[in-house]
């Protein structure tokens, strides 16, 4: 051993040790399985808002090419589509990333 490495004085520190160490560990390992589900779920939304908009591009240009573009379609589908990309946007942002609640430290202050 060398001088200035750490030795438990009690059973006690070597077990409050031994579980600081087994929460960071289980709190790393949960903090990447979030990490990823939240970025497969950003994917897929973003994804589907991708596949709505050129759906609805796709709308606009089939009934602007047969040269009967209803501009009541035009009026209710481009603004209630881009109103509801935006809103999904902003859960998405807001709070599929927003910072974690969970401190592993917040466990070892209430002892």
């Amino acid at each position: 051993m060398t001088p200035d490495s750490w030795r438990p004085q009690t059973l006690r520190e070597w077990t409050e040790v031994q579980e600081t160490s087994a929460l960071l560990t289980a709190w790393t390992e949960q903090q990447g399985h979030e990490r990823a589900l939240r970025k497969m779920v950003a994917i897929w939304v973003f994804v589907l808002i991708s596949l709505q908009i050129l759906g609805v591009f796709g709308v606009v240009a089939t009934e602007g090419a047969n040269r009967k573009l209803n501009p009541e379609l035009v009026k209710l589908l481009i603004p209630s589509v881009l109103a509801e990309v935006f809103g999904m946007g902003f859960i998405v942002v807001k709070y599929l990333f927003r910072s974690s609640d969970v401190n592993p430290f917040d466990r070892l202050k209430r002892r």
